[in-house]
């Protein structure tokens, strides 16, 4: 299929998705390590980066009932980071307006859960992901809507 030579792949977007991963340490592993901050560490280097650690107790359904008031069309702009004078757009109004179809928090295996090697420390954590649909996202509004979720 031929693309028209004016179509730009960030701007002609009908949907976007994004995916933040979270890693929710079993409760017994959390609080048999004495610093808190051993958890990132003890992670193989394939999960190392790739999501927010979140403690224990984690209760998904309240999350999702919280982030269901984000759907539809809003204006965004207090989810969004503020813009400093090293930015080098500034958005308009229209810009902070937005669509959110769709919001779904999963469990899901780590990213090395399938292969024939499973580092047994895996077992002491669960992954989850965060997806949010939308027609686009201002810069850490999904961040913002899932660590909304779990403090509400």
């Amino acid at each position: 299929m031929e693309v028209p030579t004016d179509f730009h792949v960030r701007y002609a977007a009908f949907s976007r998705t994004y995916c933040l991963r979270i890693a929710v340490p079993r409760q017994n592993f959390y609080d048999s390590c004495i610093n808190h901050s051993y958890i990132t560490p003890s992670l193989p280097i394939t999960e190392l980066n790739r999501f927010q650690i979140v403690p224990p107790p984690f209760h998904p359904e309240p999350i999702l009932d919280a982030c269901k008031v984000f759907l539809g069309t809003w204006n965004f702009k207090a989810f969004s980071k503020p813009v400093t004078g090293r930015c080098r757009e500034t958005l308009e109004e229209k810009d902070y307006i937005k669509t959110v179809r769709r919001i779904s928090l999963t469990r899901v295996n780590s990213f090395i859960g399938h292969s024939y090697y499973l580092d047994p420390r895996l077992k002491e954590i669960d992954f989850f992901d965060f997806h949010v649909e939308g027609s686009g996202f201002l810069r850490r509004q999904v961040s913002i809507f899932c660590f909304m979720g779990i403090n509400w």
